[in-house]
């Protein structure tokens, strides 16, 4: 009984139970798939900013939930430098670009019966504060990987 006990308490003290990296990145991600009420809030507002009609704000949020949905991700590495951390992950997502020779409402609703799926490779940056792992505000061009209307045609 000593013993186990022992082993727990090393475990506990050597740090082993903290999250890593990489489960921030997963919570990260698992708001998009879960439609978490931020990343809701947030697409609504880039809706309310934009000049569309409500017809089109519909068609845009459909997709864009659907591409959270079926968003999938592999942790793929992680690599740590004290309290900063590197997190490759591989995304798969519904590949929303190739409708952009089409007018923008034929896009809209190409997007939301897209079958097509692009895989990407991403970095995420974190840092350990305040006893947890954190996700530092991902790039633009991250941002626009997940969303699956990243210009890759441009590379």
């Amino acid at each position: 009984m000593k013993k186990i006990l022992l082993v727990i308490l090393v475990f506990f003290s050597c740090g082993c139970m903290r999250k890593g990296a990489s489960e921030a990145v997963v919570d990260y991600l698992n708001k998009f798939k879960n439609h978490d009420y931020e990343v809701m809030k947030i697409l609504d507002e880039i809706l309310t900013d934009d000049d569309l009609s409500e017809t089109e704000k519909n068609l845009y949020k459909t997709a864009m939930k659907r591409q959270y949905t079926d968003l999938e991700y592999k942790i793929l590495l992680e690599q740590y430098n004290a309290d900063l951390a590197t997190v490759l992950v591989s995304l798969t997502v519904y590949d929303f670009l190739f409708a952009e020779d089409l007018s923008f409402y034929d896009k809209l609703k190409n997007m939301e019966n897209c079958e097509k799926r692009i895989f990407y490779t991403v970095s995420f940056d974190c840092q350990y504060d305040e006893g947890k792992w954190k996700v530092l505000g991902p790039s633009y061009e991250v941002l626009e990987k997940i969303h699956g209307i990243y210009d890759y045609k441009s590379d």
